[in-house]
Order: C-alpha cells, then sequence, then structure tokens
C-alpha cells in the first residue's frame, strides 16, 4: 500500500496543478475583457459627446437657423446660423446628406464675418475674436460693450460707413446670451428697453427656453442699402435663414416659397451680384424641397412631413427651376463649393428621383 502513495501523491499534485493554472488562465481572460471595456467606454464617452451626438442628428434644415449673425451655417449647419446652429426643438423630416448641405450653407457667413472683420477690426478691438469664435452665444459682459460700440458709432457715421457698422452690430446681436428668465426680471427688462431703443428686439422662445434675437439690423442694411456691397450681404443672409429671423418656423413651414420670392427678386435686381452662385444655389434647393415635398407619400410619411396635395401644383417647374440654376452652377462656378454640392442633386431630379430635400421647409417640434 505504500508503494502506491508517492504516486497518489504525484497525480493529487498534478490535478491541483492542471486546476490552478485553469483558474489564473480564466482570472487572465476576465481581466483583459475587463481591461477592453474600461478603456473602451471613457474613449466612446469623450469621442460620442453631446455637441457631436447633435451634429450627427440631422439638423433643421429649413433655414439652416444661422440666426442672421451667430446662426451661420456650417449649419447648419449647420448651423446656425446659420450661425453654427439651429435652435433645440427643430428637426428635419426626411434622411438626407445634411453635413453637405450645412457645409455648403455656412460658407456665405463665414466670408461675411471676414469682411467684417477686415474693414473696421482695428477700429473695435474683440470683434475678430468674437466673430471667430466657435461659440453661438457669448456672455453679454463681453458682448454688450462691443455692441454698444459699433451701433454709437453707426449713428453718427457717413452714409458709406454706416451700412458695414449696422451689419457688424447685427452680427454682434447674434452673439448675445441674454438671461434665461421669462417673464425678465427689472433688470433684463431694463436691459431688453434699452435694446428696443436702439432698434434691437429680443423675443422669448418657449421652444428654446431662451431670448431669439429678431435680426433687426439685417433687415435694416438690406431695405435702406439694398445697393450697397452691405445690402447685398444682408439679403444672402436673409435668403440663408429662411427669410426668417425669427424663433422656430415664425413665419410658417414653408419656408422655401419666400426664399424664392425674394430670391428671385435680388437676382433680378442685382444680375452681376457677387453672391450670384450662392444665390443661384439657395434658389435651387429651395425649388428642389418644393416638388420634393410633392414626392411625399400619402401615408407612412417621415415625421413632420406634410401631405404631398397643397405642393403638387407647380412642382414641375420647380424641378425644371432646381435643375437649370442647378446647372448654371455647376456651368458656370465647377470649381466651387456649390457646384461641388449641386453635383448628386442635379443628377438626381434629371432622373426625376425623389431628393428628400427639405432645406427650408421649417418643422418644430
Amino acid at each position: 500500500m505504500s508503494s502506491h502513495h508517492p504516486d497518489h501523491q504525484q497525480l493529487h499534485f498534478s490535478v491541483l496543478a492542471r486546476t490552478a493554472v485553469g483558474l489564473l488562465l480564466v482570472a487572465i481572460l476576465a481581466l483583459g475583457v475587463w481591461l477592453a471595456i474600461f478603456w473602451h467606454y471613457p474613449a466612446q464617452t469623450e469621442t460620442i459627446s453631446p455637441s457631436t451626438l447633435a451634429a450627427k442628428r440631422p439638423a433643421a434644415q429649413a433655414a439652416l437657423r444661422l440666426d442672421p449673425q451667430a446662426h451661420p451655417m456650417e449649419v447648419a449647419a449647420p448651423a446656425p446660423n446659420v450661425n453654427p446652429s439651429s435652435p433645440a426643438g427643430v428637426f428635419p423630416s426626411a434622411q438626407q446628406d445634411y453635413g453637405a448641405t450645412r457645409t455648403c450653407a455656412q460658407n456665405p457667413k463665414k466670408e461675411i464675418d471676414q469682411e467684417l472683420v477686415t474693414k473696421i477690426s482695428q477700429d473695435f478691438p474683440g470683434l475678430k475674436q468674437l466673430l471667430e469664435s466657435d461659440s453661438a452665444n457669448l456672455d453679454s459682459k463681453l458682448v454688450r460693450p462691443l455692441l454698444q460700440s459699433l451701433l454709437d458709432a453707426a449713428r453718427n457715421a457717413s452714409p458709406d460707413r454706416k451700412p458695414t457698422l449696422l451689419l457688424a452690430a447685427d452680427s454682434v446681436a447674434g452673439r448675445l446670451a441674454l438671461p434665461h428668465v421669462n417673464p425678465p426680471n427689472p433688470e433684463l427688462k431694463s436691459q431688453l428697453e434699452g435694446f428696443a431703443a436702439e432698434g434691437l428686439t429680443f423675443r422669448w422662445s418657449e421652444l428654446g427656453g431662451d431670448w431669439f434675437y429678431s435680426g433687426d439690423l439685417l433687415r435694416k442694411v438690406q431695405q435702406e442699402y439694398a445697393s450697397t456691397e452691405e445690402g447685398g450681404d444682408a439679403a444672402l443672409l436673409l435668403l440663408l435663414n429662411g427669410w426668417d429671423t425669427g424663433p422656430c418656423c415664425g413665419r410658417g413651414s414653408d419656408q422655401f416659397r419666400a426664399v424664392i420670392q425674394h430670391g428671385e427678386e435680388v437676382l433680378a435686381s442685382r444680375p452681376q451680384s457677387p453672391h450670384r452662385t450662392e444665390i443661384l444655389f439657395v434658389l435651387a434647393q429651395s425649388y428642389e424641397t418644393w416638388w420634393s415635398l410633392s414626392q411625399s407619400p400619402e401615408k407612412n410619411r417621415e415625421e413632420g412631413d406634410p401631405a404631398p396635395g397643397p405642393y403638387r401644383e407647380g412642382a414641375a417647374a420647380a424641378r425644371e427651376k432646381a435643375i437649370a440654376y442647378y446647372g448654371e452652377i455647376v456651368g458656370s462656378a465647377a470649381q466651387s463649393v456649390e457646384a461641388n454640392c449641386s453635383q448628386k442633386p442635379l443628377q438626381s431630379l434629371k432622373d426625376s428621383q425623389d431628393t428628400k430635400q427639405r432645406r427650408f421647409y421649417c418643422y418644430c417640434d
């Protein structure tokens, strides 16, 4: 019996050793899985930030809500306004390459702001930093003094300089962040009254939960200085915003109709405008939206899409106009951003394929 004891011990040790190795391998594997999850999770939370998620979610292409000033379309994108951005609650009603649309739309706003910086930034410290900032709204304590100095200068400026100052003041006003209080407290009420005396109105937006600048100075420049360079800039910015500078869909959903009306007027009055390509582009998108809305199904439509019936009258002519304008852009400005953005919808429209375009159709939820 004793002669078999060493073999028994050796077998027992071997079993224990194998068991220990197995447990060690399981532990190592579990540790590896845990580390992979640990490192993957922070990487994801860092990459997919709220702003990234907002960018991934299609933004309202109605007017890209670039407010005339901080709303640049980048928004648009875009983007606002434009203005880097869209008011909360505005959503598109169809799937499309909205990133490309926002990029195309925001380009003019950035160029106009840069022209303002080149012209007057030496006289107004802080203007360059403000207009080149990525923030759509900034602290009123930083923006207010600059806005007031621009308004004061415009009040006594010569006729050739005044529209530049007013356009710059409008762009700055669009970046002014006011307290999110409604009804306004005494201090804010005093500020709003002061702005109103200067011709600037801010309206409360229930959807966004903030005060929204109404673009009064932009409209003033467009109406009173229409023949100037700044008047042409103002007209383009209004077109980019769906000719609507109020809170979400303030002038109704069918913004493309206003863009067509005013865009055609601008094009006819200033056929050699330096913004001709951009105007053609927003007109093409407006006509494309009209035709696309007429192609919506009667049932099971995308959220926010209206019934197609009211859009069918004139839709065929709208498609032809969109083809003509996209075609002119591609033919006359082949190297432009707009030409690059025109290629795909142009071909789809020629093939009578629904492009799902909703730029300048505004839907607020």
